[in-house]
């Protein structure tokens, strides 16, 4: 690599990053990631020691290349130790082959369609009985009263609990992905909150995990058969693998689909709602699809190099860590372009849940909570009016929010 080349490849110097936890915060970060897609594709980010790619063939090939290891860690800070994973090889989001195609198949149950038909239907009753309020009260905060609903209703059928539980955890989770945000953890000690965060919600699934019961929790009839899975997801792991694995279903979900509601519910109301319902009414999957694609709520993903290897005719060392862009890749100008699209096919599927080995297990389960959002919400988005704009959280990781504040006509 020249001289020049190398410059380039390092433009992300330590006064300011995107890998800082402000980075969608503000706007024109669209403008930024265009241009590295444009100039720098590969480049290093100094301030915290990582490789960053951000056109949608190298995100790609990296989430299926085995020598770029998931083990380590997936986030950055996502562990208490910053170079090695404490669950790793032992939870899902941090394992590599063997151990991570054990563990998904041992998990797979969770995901049987009698637990998403199941999902469904409560889902759809939660999010009926939080609008009642959310309406009579002339609207509010979105996502306190009614979006974090949406993933209750699978946490607690997928692991026996409560759905009073699984709203705790819910709350919990997302102090963990808030830690940096100052409405939500503390900015003047970070890595302490994170760290508590970690704690809190870890010992609460010990909790929850230690007083479960036989008798149903879920008002919702589900097969039989789900209560064995669950046992025997039991019987075949360690207690500390289903402990981690809890978590890592808990975290990896249960923010996930209520901040993509509120990116979608926040485009909705400032555009046309009827044309925005008859595209979905055309073709719901391919408007579901766009809906990921759009809002690419997980931001990135990061690997580790197991070899010395090259991207992009730059030169990865063995030990590197590799950031890949899934909100870059997802608006690669080569395959797509910045607008909402949903009547638009695109020559390339998005990178929201991942590709390979590593496609999150639970992308069926976010979309029938999003399938059963939109159902409720296009109907009654004449109604709705936008105040203004979302209150966004402090992270990277997580293209989410703290605050959703909507009107409602009563």
């Amino acid at each position: 690599m020249t001289a020049d080349a190398t410059a380039a490849a390092t433009t992300t110097g330590t006064a300011e990053s995107l890998l800082d936890e402000t980075t969608f915060v503000t706007d024109g970060y669209a403008e930024v990631f265009a241009r590295h897609r444009r100039d720098t594709p590969v480049a290093r980010d100094e301030k915290y020691g990582r490789w960053m790619l951000f056109r949608y063939d190298d995100v790609r090939q990296a989430y299926l290349d085995r020598r770029l290891s998931s083990k380590d860690g997936t986030i950055i800070g996502g562990s208490l130790n910053g170079q090695s994973d404490s669950a790793s090889n032992r939870m899902l989001i941090c394992s590599d082959n063997p151990s991570h195609q054990r563990l998904r198949k041992i998990h797979s149950p969770l995901f049987f369609r009698s637990v998403l038909k199941a999902t469904d239907t409560a889902t759809r009753q939660r999010l009926s009985d939080a609008a009642q309020g959310f309406a009579s009260g002339g609207g509010g905060d979105l996502l306190s009263a009614v979006l974090q609903e949406l993933p209750v209703s699978f946490l607690s059928l997928a692991y026996d609990i409560e759905p009073a539980d699984a709203a705790r955890l819910i709350r919990l989770s997302e102090r963990l992905i808030g830690y940096a945000d100052p409405r939500i953890g503390a900015t003047d000690r970070p890595a302490a909150r994170r760290a508590q965060a970690h704690l809190e919600l870890l010992t609460e699934i010990m909790k929850l995990s230690a007083r479960r019961t036989n008798a149903p929790v879920c008002p919702v009839a589900v097969a039989p058969e789900r209560a064995e899975a669950l046992a025997e997801i039991r019987e075949r792991l360690q207690q500390d693998e289903f402990l981690y694995n809890f978590l890592n279903v808990t975290v990896g979900g249960n923010d996930t689909t209520p901040y993509t509601a509120a990116s979608l519910t926040e485009y909705v109301l400032g555009h046309d709602v009827d044309e925005l319902a008859e595209s979905y009414a055309r073709d719901r999957t391919g408007f579901l699809a766009e809906v990921f694609r759009w809002t690419s709520t997980n931001a990135y993903v990061q690997r580790r190099a197991l070899c010395d290897l090259e991207i992009g005719g730059h030169e990865i060392k063995q030990g590197e860590f590799v950031v890949l862009w899934n909100y870059s890749a997802n608006f690669d100008e080569t395959y797509f372009g910045a607008d909402f699209a949903p009547q638009v096919p695109h020559p390339r599927p998005h990178l929201s849940f991942g590709v390979g080995a590593h496609r999150c297990i639970g992308a069926q389960v976010a979309a029938v909570e999003i399938e059963c959002y939109l159902d409720w919400l296009l109907p009654r988005a004449g109604a709705m009016t936008l105040p203004g704009p979302f209150e966004r959280l402090h992270s990277t990781f997580m293209r989410g929010f703290t605050s959703a504040e909507v009107g409602m006509a009563v």
